[in-house]
């Protein structure tokens, strides 16, 4: 009796560490999930951050092939967990990226988020939740042994999508930054030359204008535009696409100002014109009635 006692809690021991096990891998490969369904949606966002920019085509493809990876692993792979009826929560606020300072990544799966870590981006969405299985899966040390591997394979297939979206992202980075200063670089041209041209137009105008107020106008109007075009150009795609924005919106404005000092010359000209055919008119006049009272 004593041997069967024992024996049986000897197998109830080993049962229950059998079963701890089962549960911890099982609670690891729920917790990879929420990551790998988190950075594939990541990386979805990377992709159509792509759009018209002249990205690297291969760095699109080698997201899309790490992706099809991963598809193919979690649609294959294994039973037993359903995603969470929170990840939609937990994506919300995971937008901003933080790096990673800890030790192991896959270890320590730190909260809902984005994180840069070993030159991989991944999300961290929630944790997929594990479905009861019977006593005998959760005894069975080779079913534990498949969580373990699938963890480990699943790891190693979100690093390679977590490194090929934070490539693609550098990328699209470069891309619009490149474009960004095209832009900033055509646009500042264009202000420069609008500039110029308004700086003529109202040193010509200069006592030829009826009402001063139109070229101080003008003079405002080419101040604003000199302080935008003789400020530091922005380092940022996102900081010259705002400055570019500003100097678009003031070149407008001086050419309107332009346009209304040269119609208040050549107002004042057709004015003084007339004015002159007036004067000459009652000129002439008053001389052929002082010729006439002369004869008479």
């Amino acid at each position: 009796a004593l041997v069967t006692s024992g024996l049986v809690l000897w197998t109830g021991h080993r049962d229950g560490q059998r079963e701890a096990a089962w549960s911890k891998a099982s609670a690891k490969v729920a917790s990879d999930l929420g990551v790998a369904e988190g950075t594939m949606s990541l990386s979805d966002e990377t992709l159509s951050r792509v759009g018209d920019l002249p990205v690297d085509a291969s760095l699109v493809q080698d997201v899309k092939d790490a992706q099809e990876a991963v598809i193919n692993l979690t649609d294959d792979g294994i039973d037993g967990f359903s995603p969470s009826t929170k990840k939609n929560d937990a994506t919300k606020v995971s937008t901003e990226v933080t790096e990673y300072t800890g030790e192991d990544f896959w270890g320590e799966v730190p909260t809902a988020g984005t994180y840069k870590a070993n030159n991989a981006l991944y999300r961290v969405d929630a944790a997929y939740k594990v479905l009861g299985q019977p006593e005998s899966v959760m005894r069975d040390e080779d079913e534990t042994q498949k969580l373990v591997d699938f963890s480990a394979d699943l790891q190693d297939k979100v690093d390679l999508l977590g490194k090929a979206t934070d490539a693609l992202s550098a990328g699209i980075d470069e891309a619009e930054l490149k474009v960004a200063t095209q832009d900033y670089d055509s646009t500042l041209k264009t202000l420069t030359g609008t500039i110029s041209d308004g700086e003529k137009v109202l040193a010509d105008s200069e006592g030829k204008v009826t009402d001063n107020k139109v070229r101080k106008t003008l003079r405002d109007k080419l101040d604003a535009g000199i302080k935008l075009k003789d400020a530091e150009k922005p380092a940022t795609a996102s900081d010259l696409t705002k400055a570019t924005k500003q100097m678009k919106d003031a070149t407008q404005p001086i050419k309107d100002a332009q346009k209304a000092v040269t119609d208040a010359v050549q107002a004042k000209a057709e004015a003084d014109a007339l004015a002159a055919q007036q004067a000459a008119a009652e000129q002439a006049q008053a001389q052929t009635q002082q010729q006439s009272y002369s004869q008479n």
